[in-house]
């Protein structure tokens, strides 16, 4: 419906059309972004095709959005943060999951752990994990795994930021899945020559297809997951442990990580290596919406109920 809506845009003449489409836009659920792209569509079309354009009026396209944005788009969708239960869920399905959970429960505990953006967990390469990159400062950290992530806002020399995981099951997990893999570290890794460039020779560790790279294939020709197969795996990870995943997206884990951190009271400046945030106002933003839990406590303590939760 949403497409046939925007093969009419050439064919919008005046105001009371344009108004008309907008709405009906709406009630379909297009997000305000895209409505302020096709308006801007139309406009462009009909300078093309030398027509007199709808809006006569000085400024009416920023009105008409600003109104629009106040009642629709990304701002009034509900999307929860991954919870900790829920990656405690994820770490106990281990040896009950097919294939393509499996990665998919991977990408969800590393990139929460990590308090990673959609982009940085579909472009992670094996030569970014550095497995026991801190056991020489202290032998508590041996099996332990350091992640590197480039590009992040404190990251100026474009040297990479590296995020730790703790030895243990998540560790084991990631490790057995790289083996049964076969991902490939390539010797002519040039992550430490072109820093902040993808490396052409070393494997993704999130590659498209779940299936064991065959004994023949080359290095780096296997292709990782896309941001949107990223968001995929959410879905099916949390499925994977009967949750229903329609409030929840490839950025839930970023704000899971956030709100996991602040509700442990982990202080700002030690977040923020771990997050690549530069400052505390754009990682608080991240803490929305907070735990449920939470907020359900408060109203008990407001009605004089206690500390009583659902």
């Amino acid at each position: 419906a949403i497409r046939q809506q925007c093969q009419m845009c050439i064919r919008v003449r005046s105001l009371a059309n344009l108004e008309a489409l907008i709405m009906e836009l709406m009630i379909l659920g297009m997000a305000a972004n895209s409505i302020k792209n096709m308006m801007a569509c139309i406009q462009s079309r009909h300078r093309m095709s030398e027509l007199t354009p709808p809006i006569l009026q000085a400024k009416l396209f920023a009105r008409i959005f600003k109104a629009v944005a106040s009642t629709t788009g990304a701002p009034s969708r509900l999307r929860f943060p991954i919870g900790t239960h829920q990656l405690l869920q994820m770490v106990a399905l281990d040896g009950s999951m097919s294939p393509l959970e499996r990665r998919a429960v991977l990408v969800v505990l590393i990139g929460t752990a990590c308090v990673s953006r959609v982009d940085e967990v579909a472009q992670m390469q094996v030569c970014d994990l550095l497995w026991n990159h801190d056991a020489a400062y202290h032998p508590s950290l041996w099996a332990a795994l350091a992640i590197r992530i480039i590009r992040r806002k404190q990251d100026s020399g474009r040297f990479g930021l590296y995020v730790r995981l703790p030895a243990g099951m998540v560790v084991e997990m990631l490790r057995a899945y790289v083996k049964d893999m076969q991902l490939r570290l390539d010797p002519r890794c040039t992550k430490a020559i072109q820093r902040g460039a993808r490396c052409p020779f070393c494997d993704p560790v999130w590659p498209r297809t779940v299936v064991g790279r065959r004994a023949k294939s080359a290095p780096g020709q296997l292709q990782g997951m896309s941001r949107q197969q990223v968001s995929g795996a959410v879905k099916i990870a949390l499925e994977s442990i009967g949750v229903d995943a329609k409030h929840y997206s490839g950025m839930s884990m970023r704000r899971g990580g956030v709100t996991a951190a602040v509700q442990a009271k982990i202080p700002p400046a030690i977040l923020h290596l771990q997050s690549g945030h530069g400052t505390a106002t754009s990682s608080m933003g991240y803490v929305d919406p907070v735990d449920p839990r939470t907020l359900y406590q408060t109203a008990a303590a407001i009605l004089g109920l206690g500390a009583s939760s659902p």
